[in-house]
């Protein structure tokens, strides 16, 4: 990434855009698999070596060069009569798995998107990064279209289906691969326990496909961008212990990702429910004062009503609101118990000051005593 925030076309974009232009793509088309193979082995066949692909880092040329899609695309281009080299193309657009994708032995793959390439429908076995580094571009969704703009920052969950265009010069983007397989033993300490991030990554992990992505707009935050270019630039000049220090890097990210624009996320919009801005807000208090938070106090901060409260506690996590401030008051105190931390003292760290309720609803939850989790760690 660069200072002055400058990106030229580079030869196999213009080659792109031209072919754009030439073949009248709407900006609002999306491929099918089978029309994204048909167009990239025409695309190859009339090009027969013509393009200039001075300018771009090998790693970046995801549909030219990419080392999971080249030989499909080859073989196509190569034998137009051959129907079974065209399945195969067509088939690794529409899934792209992370044996392709991935370089072996890493867990995070950065690259910047080409200009120009057709948006098509696809899933991923891996989860991705977007980040919108200038200009705007699309990510169509089977229901929903986001616009990412400079400093828009998007997390997307594995076997979810959409595109992600950028069909103007000054559109840059950057995606992060992050293998799904050794994503929660890479970066699950850095997700608060019981917090938004955490349950969404446990919901995506168990595909649960409600729980599609977080939308983040970071307002182009320097040091946010500055650990990507880090991770960009590991990742495009690597050395010893390269795939450690991508490891490190991204788990550096999302703390001070989390910790700076937690409480501004954005959700999918679903049928039933359309996410809100100052939702975040509201989770993310009842997070920070579970102890004491009662629903009367929490709807005269954010100007809801009591009834208001508990529906968008209900749509956003699927629990109650008694059953979440349960929860983060059980899941916390597990924590303190672990800790060493006496019965009476983690009680009243999580708002009980009753001690025999908190032994019933400790038991409830956890189906054994303070006593008996301690001994069974």
């Amino acid at each position: 990434m660069q200072e002055d925030r400058g990106y030229p076309m580079s030869g196999v974009e213009s080659g792109l855009k031209e072919a754009f232009h030439k073949y009248h793509i709407r900006p609002d088309k999306v491929f099918t698999n089978v029309e994204m193979a048909a167009y990239i082995t025409t695309l190859m066949r009339n090009d027969a070596g013509k393009t200039n692909f001075s300018g771009e880092d090998e790693k970046t040329l995801t549909l030219f060069q990419n080392q999971g899609l080249m030989p499909a695309v080859t073989a196509a281009a190569e034998n137009p009569a051959d129907e079974s080299a065209f399945l195969a193309l067509a088939d690794s657009f529409h899934l792209q798995d992370e044996q392709a994708q991935l370089i072996e032995d890493f867990d995070v793959c950065p690259w910047r998107m080409l200009r120009y390439i057709p948006g098509h429908w696809h899933s991923t076995e891996y989860f991705e990064l977007f980040y919108c580094y200038s200009g705007s571009c699309p990510v169509h969704f089977e229901n929903e279209t986001l616009t990412l703009h400079a400093g828009s920052l998007l997390i997307l969950a594995p076997g979810i289906v959409h595109a992600t265009p950028c069909y103007a010069d000054d559109a840059v983007l950057f995606i992060t691969h992050i293998r799904s397989s050794s994503f929660e033993q890479v970066f699950w300490n850095q997700l608060r326990q019981g917090g938004l991030m955490e349950r969404f990554f446990r919901q995506a992990l168990n595909h649960q496909k409600h729980a599609a992505y977080l939308l983040f707009e970071t307002g182009v935050d320097p040091d946010i961008e500055g650990l990507l270019s880090r991770v960009y630039g590991e990742y495009s000049a690597p050395m010893s212990y390269t795939a450690q220090m991508l490891n490190a890097l991204m788990s550096e990210f999302f703390i001070l990702l989390l910790r700076r624009y937690e409480g501004t996320v954005r959700l999918p919009r679903t049928e039933k429910f359309y996410w809100r801005h100052e939702y975040s807000a509201i989770l993310t208090y009842i997070e920070q004062h579970y102890q004491e938070a009662q629903l009367d106090e929490i709807a005269q901060k954010f100007n809801y009503s009591r009834r208001q409260i508990g529906r968008i506690v209900e749509q956003t996590t699927d629990e109650s609101y008694s059953r979440l401030i349960i929860r983060l008051r059980m899941e916390k105190a597990a924590v303190l118990l672990r800790r060493g931390v006496s019965p009476a003292n983690a009680a009243v760290a999580v708002g009980y000051q009753n001690l025999s309720s908190f032994y019933r609803a400790f038991s409830d939850y956890h189906g054994c005593t303070p006593k008996q989790l301690v001994q069974d760690k």
